[in-house]
């Protein structure tokens, strides 16, 4: 994979993570964190490139206490299936294209992870937890 043909075409941020895969970051931001949208490229072979958030953004939204239970994993899961991607049971958003449509690719997956950013606004747990309960009574 190489990150300067990619960083022509999108003007997007890349640096290599190994001899197989690239990490793209574009300037598109997450509604709920801030964080810039990302991804890994990783050349599988076979003239395939695998594109993968590592299961960042899940992982992401629940430290930042969104909780993502089935109903809502099963609304998420559906919308990335209309992009030709996946969100697996291990939480990650991949999906995988012939070499020459990544830069494609890349754009549903930034699209659907821009999508899923403005879902997750808003749903940030409100309740005060009990430490914070406590402190504030001292």
């Amino acid at each position: 994979m190489n990150c300067d043909i990619l960083q022509n075409k999108l003007g997007f941020t890349c640096r290599p993570v190994s001899d197989s895969t690239i990490y793209i970051e574009s300037p598109i931001t997450m509604m709920f964190d801030g964080d810039c949208i990302g991804a890994y490229v990783q050349d599988i072979g076979r003239n395939r490139v695998r594109i993968s958030d590592n299961a960042d953004m899940l992982f992401n939204a629940q430290n930042h206490d969104i909780a993502i239970k089935s109903d809502f994993k099963a609304k998420l899961q559906a919308l990335a299936g209309k992009y030709g991607l996946e969100l697996n049971e291990a939480g990650e958003i991949a999906g995988t294209c012939d070499s020459g449509s990544t830069d494609f690719m890349l754009g549903n997956f930034i699209e659907l992870s821009a999508r899923i950013g403005h879902l997750f606004e808003g749903k940030q747990r409100q309740e005060t937890i009990s430490f914070e309960r406590k402190i504030s009574k001292i």
